[in-house]
């Protein structure tokens, strides 16, 4: 499958990583693995992805993200779900998100060390869902965040016939965290009305909002019974290369209620003026061996000769959504990508990021910039930024990096409240640059009208 869609959490000495639909756990000191790879399928939904060589089929999974809870010490991990015809592998019409929470702060890839729920998005009206315009449904990209009282997801509603045609905007599930901690789902729906916000128009809904996440126990904001920030970016171009300088800043308020036997949640909004952000290009990456590209399309076709020849895959800028959002000493910080021309350079990837100071009063939320800027190198591509920041104000912004002179490598740049974002650094070079199927005519990716392909999601 691409891309490569990652989950990435830490603590307690242990690291859970899943790339698409297989997970494992390291040691976080030395990186050794303490368990093998596994398979989503057997761990969220009992089954196989696919039983060679005639089926069944079994659940679709995707999008997976996890995070350690530093007060509980457990580990909650969570995967977008589709249903599906075992005998046939279409879609069935129904969709989940899962939710698997550790049993103890020492995670496993053993489906029984772990609380496992399944909560309906369907949002057709069965199963106890709300009845939503051209549903049945699905969430999309579910993300995850978590105060002191509440576990969070957001996700992106489209509907599932004909496959994401209809958009219903962004969706809040908000989880009683201790519960699901103990064994016992308790959730609060947010969706619908509260989040027709009086900064969109009817055609314009709220997307892809980021809940936060903190560092430490100590972070979580206690105010107004308890809050949970998130951050959306206002950008509506729907793939039109067009610029902004908004951000939406959420708050969700009364969190400790989540711990009752009815919840009531509230949830505000403000937008923000920044600096300029927009929708980013595809990138370039450095010149290498691409033996799939090579391969193709004699190699499966069997004819003789040379045949066309494959472009270089240009890496998915995607889009601006927001890609990350941390609560930590007052402040909200978050990143996404963006268009960027740097001096006698290209039209390329940067990263934009932003650090805000809220305020809550009562359940309505206002805020402001306390930091703002960009990360770009020249000639190159800065790619899906995130923030890890401690409670002193200082930290790191760290991206994937690639560009003509680079295949796509790990690099980072030290981040505080008081400067900013320093150098560009690479913290582990690529070697080879990225040949995947999508990104290739012959296995259906698209092209560009330059005559380049353009990696295509699946």
């Amino acid at each position: 499958m691409e891309p490569p869609d990652q989950a990435l959490c830490v603590g307690n000495g242990f690291a859970l990583e899943s790339v698409n639909t297989v997970f494992r756990i390291r040691s976080s000191a030395t990186g050794a693995s303490t368990t093998g790879v596994a398979a989503l399928n057997p761990f969220f939904t009992a089954d196989q992805q696919f039983t060679r060589p005639t089926g069944p089929f079994g659940e679709d999974l995707a999008d997976p993200k996890c995070y350690y809870d530093p007060a509980l010490n457990r580990f909650f991990f969570t995967v977008l779900h589709l249903g599906t015809d075992a005998a046939t592998g279409a879609l069935d019409g129904t969709g989940f998100v899962n939710i698997a929470v550790s049993k103890s702060g020492v995670p496993t890839t053993n489906r029984g060390d772990w609380w496992q729920y399944q909560l309906d998005v369907t949002n057709d009206g069965t199963d106890g869902t709300p009845s939503h315009l051209a549903c049945p449904c699905f969430g999309d990209q579910p993300l995850i965040g978590a105060d002191q009282y509440g576990f969070y997801v957001t996700t992106n509603e489209f509907d599932i016939e004909p496959f994401g045609g209809s958009f219903n905007g962004a969706q809040i599930y908000a989880f009683d965290k201790a519960a699901l901690a103990a064994g016992t789902m308790k959730v609060q729906r947010i969706e619908g009305a509260p989040l027709a916000s009086s900064y969109t128009n009817a055609t314009d809904l709220p997307y892809s909002l980021q809940p936060a996440s903190s560092p430490s126990s100590g972070d979580w904001a206690t105010g107004s019974n308890g809050t949970e920030y998130l951050l959306g970016a206002l950008e509506f171009s729907k793939g039109n290369v067009t610029l902004d300088d908004r951000i939406a800043v959420w708050a969700l308020t009364n969190t400790q209620s989540l711990t009752t036997a009815t919840p009531s949640v509230t949830v505000d909004d403000v937008v923000v003026s920044t600096q300029v952000y927009g929708f980013p290009p595809d990138a370039v990456q450095k010149d290498g061996p691409i033996p799939l590209a090579d391969a193709t399309p004699n190699a499966f076709t069997g004819k003789s000769g040379n045949g066309p020849r494959e472009h270089l895959n240009l890496i998915a800028g995607n889009d601006d959504r927001m890609e990350d959002a941390v609560w930590v000493n007052g402040k909200l910080w978050g990143a996404l990508n963006t268009v960027v021309k740097t001096q006698n350079g290209y039209t390329q990837v940067g990263a934009a990021y932003f650090a805000f100071t809220p305020t809550v009063s009562g359940s309505q939320v206002s805020a402001s910039v306390a930091q703002q800027g960009y990360v770009t190198v020249n000639k190159a591509s800065v790619l899906y930024p995130a923030i890890a920041m401690n409670n002193a104000g200082r930290g790191a912004i760290v991206f994937s990096l690639v560009g003509p002179d680079y295949y796509p490598s790990a690099a980072y740049a030290r981040l505080t409240l008081a400067d900013g974002a320093g150098p560009v650094h690479i913290a582990a070079a690529g070697v080879k640059p990225a040949d995947g199927f999508t990104g290739y005519r012959f296995f259906g990716g698209r092209e560009s009208s330059a005559g380049v392909t353009t990696p295509t999601r699946s």
